[in-house]
């Protein structure tokens, strides 16, 4: 989140251009007034035009006097009186009561006698003009100057709103791009990052419900495994195919045990049926299997197969220390990669396992030939299962498959 500032940028940046156009403005306005127009009232040009009104000036003047026969008291009643307009002022001078000066200025003929008069330009009207049109010059360099940079942000304003009605019709694919350094810049970066993290968000929980999938179709996966052993087992125990009393207890041991498998399974199904990272399934606090346990389930995994018409047996080559997995995720491992076996492996040629442990490292390899032109449905699930299981305590699957030969190695990592 943005820090507020003491002195906004963009109130600033606003004053900035408002004071340069004042002082352009101003500065347009000291050079009409002190310089344009007193250039033009004293230029060669203002003095012909002066010269040129100074004598229809005088001669206006003759003939109003003579016309209305005015005495020169009259006369001098209009001491400041213009013919035309405001161009020039006149005095004028009785000529007896100055003799010198009378000399330099225009005889103007009265009824009684004569005066002399004088004009000069009237500089304060066309400076006063001039100033009118100085100050409007002014004004209208000030307002080219501010009026364009308040619709620059008028129009920065209007394309974030823009922006924002894309948003929230449901682009959120558009990128907003921002440039600058004030505060609508700031706005736009972070109406972009609201929308990225939006998008992440969504991201997240669309992963989240992905993984719940995963989750819950490899647990209905992992569940037809034991449902499958139990009903081959209550198959059996139907039939009445056992030798003795001895071998329908071991069989009934075996269907409870994959009854209680599943109800496992299904309880872990439903604990994590809410939306949540697949990871939450691991458990953390599971007491690692001993190498012997792993062996005996390893053997019991041999006996199904043995059922199932397979000849597989399970070779140890060294004393087999803990490893670092829970038995219900370790069981889940043997069930699904098992049944791929029961489902694509050669009945017809033998089902090699190997337990090893020499290496510090318990490796658990499993060697079968494919049957020739296995049909089987696949879903897809065992083996990345497996994975996923595997790696949540450290240990790896490493599957290789060449000219009809199916090798599967577990390396298992070694209980601390």
């Amino acid at each position: 989140m943005n820090k507020p500032r003491i002195v906004p940028r963009l109130g600033l940046k606003f004053t900035l251009v408002a004071v340069a156009a004042l002082a352009l403005a101003l500065g347009v306005y000291i050079f009409l007034t002190d310089v344009v127009v007193d250039q033009l009232l004293h230029s060669e040009r203002a003095a012909g035009f002066w010269s040129v009104r100074e004598q229809a000036a005088l001669d206006s003047f003759q003939e109003y006097v003579t016309a209305h026969r005015l005495s020169t008291r009259q006369a001098m009643e209009y001491e400041y009186w213009t013919s035309s307009g405001r161009a020039l002022n006149m005095v004028l001078i009785l000529e007896e009561s100055d003799p010198e000066a009378a000399g330099d200025g225009r005889t103007i003929a009265c009824a009684d006698g004569q005066l002399s008069a004088y004009t000069f330009p009237a500089e304060g009207h066309y400076r006063r003009l001039g100033a009118g049109i100085a100050l409007i010059s002014a004004v209208v360099c000030f307002l080219l100057i501010l009026i364009p940079y308040i619709y620059k942000l008028i129009h920065r304003i209007t394309h974030l709103s823009r922006e924002m009605e894309i948003l929230a019709g449901g682009d959120l694919a558009y990128e907003i791009a921002s440039p600058g350094r004030d505060e609508l810049a700031d706005l736009g970066r972070d109406i972009e990052g609201m929308r990225r993290s939006v998008l992440e968000q969504i991201s997240r929980e669309n992963e989240a419900v992905l993984a719940n999938s995963r989750l819950i179709t490899s647990l209905s996966h992992d569940l037809r495994t034991p449902l499958t052993k139990l009903t081959g087992y209550l198959e059996i125990l139907r039939l009445g195919k056992y030798a003795d009393q001895a071998e329908h207890d071991a069989y009934l041991e075996r269907a409870m045990d994959n009854a209680r498998q599943m109800h496992t399974l299904s309880d872990e199904m439903f604990r994590h049926f809410q939306v949540q990272p697949e990871e939450a399934v691991a458990h953390p606090d599971a007491p690692p299997v001993s190498g012997q346990r792993l062996e005996q389930m390893l053997a019991d995994q041999c006996r199904d197969l043995r059922a199932a018409g397979f000849d597989a047996a399970a070779e140890t080559a060294a004393d087999i220390g803990p490893v670092a997995i829970g038995e219900r995720d370790l069981r889940r491992v043997l069930d699904n990669l098992f049944s791929n076996i029961t489902k694509y492996a050669d009945p017809a040629q033998p089902v090699q396992l190997r337990l090893d442990g020499g290496s510090g490292a318990p490796t658990l390899t499993v060697t079968n030939r494919v049957l020739p032109g296995a049909d089987a449905p696949s879903s897809g699930i065992g083996l990345p299962t497996v994975r996923k299981l595997l790696s949540r305590s450290g240990a790896a699957l490493e599957v290789r498959e060449t000219e009809g030969t199916f090798r599967a190695e577990i390396r298992f990592r070694p209980a601390q």
